[in-house]
């Protein structure tokens, strides 16, 4: 040992046995290694388990020293000193009550998933699976590109693949917001079902069929025939609900709520218009005996129709009456103030109302998710709008089940397209104002009424009574909107 200068790194070390281990395995010339290498080989193939032992003791005979060296035994030590300390800090912190709670919070919230998760997937159609599927590949996809980057395996650069992943997780997103989360349409109490309702029909002269019912005194009976036109989402079913049928018969009031086209058992009219809309109306009337002239009754959406008679067929009506009309908040004779009211009298409806004005080929598919196939969810969110009285209203089993019943018998087809009709021609321009409804005194002079003889006439106007109930909006502003078409204005 003397004369050797002692090298006490791990290096040198390794080198040292490194050495020793290749003299062990190195024996004799060139020519016998190789024989030795060859021996060694077919001995392994004749006594696979005896060799691999062999192996295994070689090399922990090599890799133990190591372990062993003071520097590799001090790193270990350092190391599980470090790791327990690391522990004794944490352990006050995992033992906080505010931490445990926090824990307890959580495992809560994992269950309560589970078990909402466990309900909603039943409930799961077979429409959204292949979005589920389509959404699968694309998380996938984005997993194993990921994957790809973190590697940095070769066109799998951040720079290059970070776009591409940006649009992935995007589609991902449109898919989820296309599907939406919410599949159920909740429960009803009363499990109204109008399968097996059948309706009593009409056919018009245009070929089509109105549903239809009645109420109150026989045609033979009747002195007085009332047309009642149904307001939106709501078909024949609801009427005048409520109505006494012992008080219309006892002063000979005839009452008919019909369906209009495509809505409820009533065939639908694809170009349906207001003037087409009146004159189904004294076609109606022709073909249920009501005379020459007869009563409109209209409510909230049907108050579009009942002046659309008015300005139609004036000459048909006997008179006029709407319960809580809405109106087109998009009227040209009307200021910003009463605007503003007509637009809170719409509520719930204003973004549909803006679609059917500016795009309304958008509106049977935004129906079709408020209200066509979600009655339940429909129903609820109009209670929400209404104010307290009416609420109760609403709330109440006598109205609550037959609400829900005119609804359903509404929508019973499936297809929003007839309500989205109904809604886009109130918002639409409706080709007249209501103050060229009443009548105006001719002011002509001597040469337009000689040329007048030649051209066309105007409609000849309504004279008769026209009653509107809207205990919401002042009379004040009731005169602004309607004008002269009030009785006491």
């Amino acid at each position: 040992m003397e004369g050797e200068a002692f090298d006490p790194s791990p290096q040198s070390s390794m080198e040292r046995e490194a050495k020793q281990a290749e003299d062990v395995t190195m024996s004799g010339d060139g020519s016998g290694d190789i024989f030795a290498k060859e021996e060694v080989v077919e001995r392994g193939m004749d006594q696979p388990v005896e060799g691999a032992q062999t192996w295994k003791d070689m090399v922990q005979s090599k890799v133990q020293p190591l372990l062993e060296h003071p520097y590799v035994a001090q790193s270990a030590e350092t190391v599980r000193q470090t790791i327990g300390q690391g522990t004794a800090k944490l352990q006050p912190i995992v033992n906080h009550p505010y931490v445990q709670k926090s824990t307890e919070m959580l495992s809560k919230s994992a269950e309560q998933v589970s078990s909402s998760a466990a309900q909603v997937k039943p409930l799961v159609g077979s429409k959204l699976q292949p979005v589920v599927g389509k959404a699968s590949e694309t998380v996938q996809l984005g997993k194993d590109t990921a994957k790809k980057i973190y590697n940095k395996e070769e066109g799998y650069e951040p720079a290059k693949v970070a776009p591409y992943f940006a649009g992935s997780l995007g589609v991902l997103i449109l898919f989820i917001l296309l599907a939406g989360w919410s599949t159920s349409d909740g429960s009803s109490k009363y499990n109204v079902d109008v399968s097996k309702i059948v309706a009593e029909k009409i056919k018009l002269p245009n070929g089509r069929h109105i549903a239809y019912v009645e109420q109150g005194a026989s045609r033979e009976d009747a002195k007085h025939n009332i047309l009642f036109a149904h307001g939106l989402l709501s078909s024949r079913l609801l009427g005048l609900s409520g109505v006494n049928e012992d008080l219309l018969k006892k002063y000979s009031v005839r009452f008919v709520s019909y369906d209009r086209p495509g809505i409820g058992q009533s065939d639908p009219h694809l170009k349906r218009t207001l003037n087409s809309s009146a004159e189904d109306m004294a076609d109606i009337a022709d073909s249920l005996g009501m005379g020459n002239k007869f009563w409109v009754m209209a409510h909230s959406g049907g108050a579009a129709y009942a002046w659309a008679a008015l300005h139609y067929i004036p000459n048909r009506l006997a008179g006029v009456a709407m319960l809580g009309p809405l109106m087109n908040p998009y009227a040209k004779n009307t200021t910003k103030e009463e605007s503003k009211a007509m637009w809170a009298g719409i509520g719930g409806l204003k973004s549909t109302f803006q679609f059917a004005r500016n795009l309304p080929s958008f509106v049977p598919g935004k129906l079709n998710k408020s209200g066509v196939k979600k009655v339940n969810k429909y129903m609820k969110n109009t209670k929400k709008r209404v104010n307290s009285k009416d609420r109760a209203l609403l709330e109440t089993d006598a109205f609550g089940e037959a609400w829900e019943r005119a609804t359903r018998e509404s929508v019973r087809s499936g297809d929003p397209k007839p309500h989205a009709q109904d809604i886009i021609l109130q918002a639409q321009d409706w080709g007249f104002q209501l103050s060229d409804i009443r009548p105006k005194p001719a002011k002509k002079s001597f040469f337009k009424r000689i040329f007048g003889i030649f051209g066309g006439s105007e409609l000849p106007g309504f004279s008769g009574p026209i009653h509107i109930f809207h205990v919401s909006m002042p009379p004040s502003l009731q005169c602004q909107l309607y004008g002269a078409v009030f009785v006491n204005c």
